[in-house]
């Protein structure tokens, strides 16, 4: 997480009670073991408990002496981050990362296109460029086919989410310039 990505959550404001969330702590237990002693001297304080794993913060604190809103003040100084999230509010990069994962795909999907690649890429070589991924799927699906007709004499109907799929996958073989010029919702206009 990058310094711009850190933010504060707001969980809970009591009456001698404030809860926040460093979402960074989770993977920095040595900062959360030096926020805690750099806030354990605030005025009115009563118990400060920090879990790191959870990146959770809790403040009992004296309410005449201290509030919420001075402990969230304290908290933006020391850390210097200045991004907080309050109750029921989204949190700020979620949208930029949807959109980051719409435009160049998410994690997963990146780590399985790069391992089909690879799969694509070994089986060509084992082959000398005569057999690919997709040839090899083709024919294992067309001997498959062939197998159950010489064996039942006919050829089973998919299951109904295989039949989907593959309308899809017309579909978008054939919709793929309408496709492309249809805006989607998370791409910057």
């Amino acid at each position: 997480m990058t310094d711009e990505d850190k933010y504060i959550e707001e969980r809970h404001d009591g009456y001698g009670r404030t809860r926040l969330r460093l979402p960074w702590l989770r993977k920095d237990h040595a900062a959360a073991t030096e926020l805690a002693d750099r806030l354990e001297s605030l005025p009115g304080l009563v118990r400060l408990e920090i879990r790191p794993y959870t990146g959770s913060l809790l403040f009992e604190y004296d309410p005449d002496q201290l509030d919420g809103k001075q402990i969230l003040h304290h908290v933006t100084h020391v850390t210097g981050v200045t991004t907080v999230v309050g109750r029921g509010q989204p949190h700020p990069h979620n949208h930029q990362r949807a959109r980051s994962a719409h435009q160049h795909g998410s994690p997963l999907a990146r780590s399985i296109a790069q391992f089909i690649k690879e799969m694509d890429g070994e089986l060509l070589t084992l082959t000398d460029g005569e057999l690919g991924l997709t040839d090899a799927i083709v024919l294992s699906l067309a001997l498959s086919a062939v197998s159950q007709f010489v064996r039942h004499g006919q050829i089973h109907t998919p299951p109904w989410y295989g039949l989907v799929w593959r309308a899809v996958q017309i579909y978008s073989s054939f919709e793929r310039p309408a496709l492309d010029e249809t805006k989607h919702p998370l791409d910057v206009v």
